[in-house]
């Protein structure tokens, strides 16, 4: 069986919105209904749900989510997001940040520059 993927090339560089929120979800509960074994393939398919997981966060908050590369993402033309670890970057730039697990406070910290929000 072929493994279906979301970043195909009708992905890439598409801005995604709540639209494909649904999209997005609805790809997940296929890929967790799966039958699971402990080889690599299913790990690709456990990794590929959580950065679906943390990109549907990020598309919930309103700002701009576009692709950048596999397992990155771009937030408002600006700013890189690591998918798979908690750690971003400004484009163009080489210096990695760590961000929360809450993604609500990064993006109104750091995207939206509304300073310490608690």
């Amino acid at each position: 069986m072929k493994r279906p993927d979301l970043l195909t090339e009708s992905w890439t560089n598409k801005v995604w919105d709540i639209t494909d929120v649904k999209e997005i979800k609805e790809l997940n509960d296929y890929w967790v209904a799966l039958p699971s074994n402990d080889d690599d393939w299913d790990f690709g398919f456990t990794k590929q749900v959580r950065q679906n997981r943390k990109l549907i966060e990020f598309i919930e908050t309103g700002i701009k989510v576009q692709y950048q590369n596999r397992g990155l993402i771009l937030l408002e033309d600006k700013f890189v997001v690591s998918l798979n670890k908690n750690r971003w970057k400004i484009l163009g730039k080489n210096k990695w940040y760590h961000h929360s697990y809450d993604i609500n406070n990064f993006v109104n910290k750091y995207i939206k520059n509304k300073g310490d929000v608690k």
